[in-house]
């Protein structure tokens, strides 16, 4: 028994209720089974796969809205067919000789993992398909599409200490098979969603999310997953789907991260790939006006506040990133403003996101942070004598900018403080943008002079 991945294919502005999750099943019989995306039930039956080749495993599924069907891997006979969402009209698209991961639908052609190649043709019966990517690093497991970028994204390897994921150009150029390398982590299932791919590790029991040039790894969700064998994405209600081979479960955690939850366990078997359809709900997505900065240049160390000024209306929070619009998320706030303490300086991106709603467009902003400003006290000459009143310190600033004003804990207004007696000083040194730094020193002084005793 095998478990494979997930897929979502989801509208701006769903609602759960109106959406229904498709999956393969390993568990005998093999099926295709579906349940409303919300978790009310029930899951029914909707396909039973014909034993072709004893003891083998149904593969991908992905839906085609152009097409409004399933297409789905069927390894008992070694081929992808397609059918109408009631499990009517199927039909044979290719016939193949290897085992078969995940597969995946554009406007135009299917694309597949068969062993250690990555496959594209049509999406008709009886389609011809020729070879993406050959010699993979270890067999082909999930594949999914960046259509933004016209990039397949594909994963590969079972604990076989070469692991990992890689992407083409669907052209076949631009080819990386070691986009991202995971040794023995058993990276399954792969989906695409926004600016990011996102995949389970059934050795890990994690789901890991990267940028789609394979950098930045995070850790998403760690808890709540029991051999989580494939996911799927609603960028629409800000959630994460997945199999969980360990438990035959369906769960769901927050897209941003967090704990997953149970969906289904009851009627779920070994959940291999899975797809969303659905139609469009009245959910109306966020309005963001604009962004600004409370103080757009700040000194080091200093916060200010970013000022939010639109509409969530039905999406949950507005998320806050750095580094891209959807790229390293600082936090999610319901509130209009929001404080940040910028080091260095920093763009920051906010989007409405969450709920029914696809994630809207960014706004950014740049809070400037000014030069560092630092001060050191030299002692000119500690005091002579006892209770005398002859000591003296220099500050010297560097950094920050333009000319420096002085304000010594004793009143002095200048860069040296001269004829003063022993004692602790303090200097704050403030540059032309206003920005701050202090410093103490110590001047001291020798102990007092003692009389010997006289002897006649």
């Amino acid at each position: 028994m095998y478990l494979t991945c997930i897929l979502l294919m989801a509208t701006s502005g769903l609602l759960l209720s109106q959406v229904t999750l498709y999956w393969t099943d390993d568990e005998d019989p093999r099926t295709v089974k579906k349940a409303p995306a919300d978790g009310s039930g029930p899951v029914t039956t909707v396909y039973t796969l014909p034993t072709l080749i004893s003891n083998t495993f149904p593969g991908g599924i992905d839906y085609d809205p152009v097409t409004d069907k399933l297409y789905f891997v069927h390894n008992s006979g070694r081929i992808v067919q397609r059918m109408n969402l009631d499990g009517t009209s199927v039909e044979t698209v290719c016939s193949f000789i290897s085992s078969l991961g995940d597969v995946a639908v554009d406007a135009g052609n299917t694309y597949f993992v068969g062993g250690t190649t990555l496959y594209k043709g049509g999406k008709t019966a009886s389609s011809s398909f020729s070879a993406l990517v050959s010699a993979l690093p270890s067999s082909g497991l999930g594949v999914d599409l960046d259509e933004t970028n016209g990039v397949v994204y594909y994963t590969y390897g079972f604990q076989s200490g070469s692991d990992g994921i890689g992407k083409v150009n669907k052209d076949g150029t631009s080819s990386n098979k070691t986009l991202v390398s995971l040794g023995n982590n058993a990276p399954l299932s792969i989906r695409v969603a926004g600016n990011h791919i996102y995949w389970v590790e059934f050795s890990t029991n994690k789901v890991r999310r990267a940028n789609l040039d394979g950098s930045n790894l995070t850790d998403l969700v760690t808890s709540g997953l029991n051999q989580p064998r494939s996911i799927t994405i609603d960028e629409a209600s800000g959630f994460i789907y997945i199999g969980n081979f360990g438990n035959k479960s369906i769960s769901r955690a927050p897209l941003a991260g967090g704990a997953a939850t149970s969906l289904y366990t009851t009627g779920v078997g070994w959940t291999v790939h899975m797809t969303f359809e659905g139609t469009a709900s009245s959910c109306n997505d966020p309005s963001l006006t604009s962004l600004t900065a409370s103080s757009p240049t700040v000194c080091p160390g200093a916060s200010t506040n970013l000022n939010i000024t639109g509409t969530l209306n039905d999406a949950s929070k507005w998320y806050i990133y750095t580094g891209s619009c959807g790229g390293t998320l600082v936090d999610s706030t319901a509130s209009s403003t929001y404080p940040v303490s910028p080091s260095p300086t920093t763009t920051y991106y906010v989007r409405g996101e969450g709920n029914c709603v696809a994630p809207g467009s960014c706004s950014s902003v740049t809070v400037t942070v000014n030069p560092a400003l630092s001060a050191s006290i030299s002692i000119d000459q500690n005091v002579s004598c006892n209770n005398a009143s002859d000591g003296g310190a220099t500050a010297s600033p560097s950094g920050g900018s333009g000319s420096y004003s002085y304000n010594w804990s004793n009143s002095a207004t200048s860069a040296s403080i001269t004829g003063v007696p022993a004692g602790t000083y303090t200097v704050t040194v403030t540059d032309n943008n206003g920005c701050t730094t202090s410093n103490t020193t110590t001047i001291t002084e020798p102990s007092p002079l003692s009389a010997g005793s006289i002897t006649r």
